[in-house]
């Protein structure tokens, strides 16, 4: 049987009934939110993205960064004699194609909710409630919190594997998902 908010399977005796719609534990807390607050209760507005398209769109948005990082991959190349002058510009190459592609990134996923990989996949991020992530949303919430955390000596490389890991709980959401409390989905067609 399916729930009737999130689209996934369960066992029947994995769902209650809410309002005359089957729903899972995941989803329970927020039906009942919505109900409470008079808002329309749906059925099936959103389908979980599979943990395997999840991982691919990742793998393909690290392909689309590769050209932002070349031209400093270049200048490392032909300065490489002049260790000095080749590691500061290709360094600085680098971080610029970094930051053009992080803002560029997060134009996308203000705008849509994807980037490249996650267009190509069909899925997008979006918040618990289903409505659309902006900007900080984006940038503030999923993004910075963990990038900062991450950068604390030993504790960040535990929080980064606890950030993965996370996905393979049953409501499918990494460390980062639960902080910004946002979803990825399969887009509808």
């Amino acid at each position: 049987m399916k729930c009737s908010q999130c689209g996934e399977t369960f066992l029947e005796d994995e769902l209650i009934t809410l309002q005359d719609h089957l729903v899972c534990a995941i989803c329970k807390p927020m039906f009942l939110q919505k109900a409470e607050e008079g808002g329309v209760v749906s059925e099936n507005v959103y389908q979980l993205a599979d943990r395997g398209m999840r991982l691919v769109a990742a793998l393909l948005d690290g392909l689309v960064l590769i050209p932002f990082l070349i031209p400093g991959v270049i200048v490392f190349a032909i300065f490489a004699e002049n260790e000095d002058i080749g590691f500061a510009v290709g360094l600085g190459l680098m971080g610029l194609g970094s930051l053009v592609y992080g803002a560029w990134n997060i134009s996308l996923l203000h705008k849509k909710g994807q980037t490249v990989g996650k267009k190509i996949m069909k899925i997008k991020i979006i918040y618990r409630d289903d409505s659309r992530i902006g900007f900080w949303g984006v940038f503030l919430k999923r993004y910075l919190i963990i990038s900062f955390l991450g950068l604390i000596p030993f504790v960040g490389n535990i929080i980064g594997l606890v950030d993965v890991l996370l996905i393979f709980r049953e409501n499918k959401a990494c460390l980062h998902d639960d902080i910004a409390k946002t979803k990825v989905v399969k887009v509808k067609e």
